[in-house]
């Protein structure tokens, strides 16, 4: 199984990144499972499987989940991990999830928790900072547009080749 994690502190903005990421992703992969809304109550979290074919045209589905902030809600999202895995036979998994940084209890549980799942595990990280109160609404623009670009290009190439 393929991972990236959007790891950060409380407000370093993962939430906001998941979801320019399901609305890239949902561009070309259809939805297979609905969306779970407020999985920790916040109204802008999320849990979803996309399913279809990478650009190497194999079958692939994705989670994408957009919290990892209590043992609740890494269990429901090991539960539509294992939901992606039923099925079709599908060996091209990818998983997409909000990560708390190493040395978070919440973080040791996620990594613990997946590697349940499937013992082979490819995880590429990819941190975020959280600015400070002093940035302006150009900087954060920049800094946002910036790592939707950069998310984009690692999302295209190896391991992912999603696009």
């Amino acid at each position: 199984m393929k991972i990236l994690f959007i790891a950060g502190n409380e407000g370093a903005g993962k939430t906001p990144v998941c979801i320019n990421l399901e609305r890239l992703i949902g561009k070309k992969y259809r939805i297979y499972h609905n969306r779970v809304s407020n999985p920790i109550g916040h109204e802008l979290d999320f849990i979803k499987i996309f399913e279809g074919s990478t650009k190497d045209k194999r079958d692939i589905r994705i989670v994408l989940n957009s919290a990892a902030d209590s043992h609740e809600v890494i269990d429901k999202m090991i539960e539509k991990l294992h939901l992606a895995f039923e099925g079709k036979k599908h060996t091209n998994i990818v998983l997409i999830t909000a990560a708390r940084n190493t040395g978070d209890s919440n973080r040791d549980y996620l990594e613990e928790e997946i590697s349940k799942v499937c013992s082979e595990n490819e995880i590429i990280e990819f941190p975020l900072a959280r600015l400070n109160e002093n940035s302006g609404d150009d900087l954060r623009s920049w800094y946002h547009e910036s790592i939707d670009k950069i998310l984009e290009h690692i999302l295209a190439k190896e391991p992912f080749n999603l696009f």
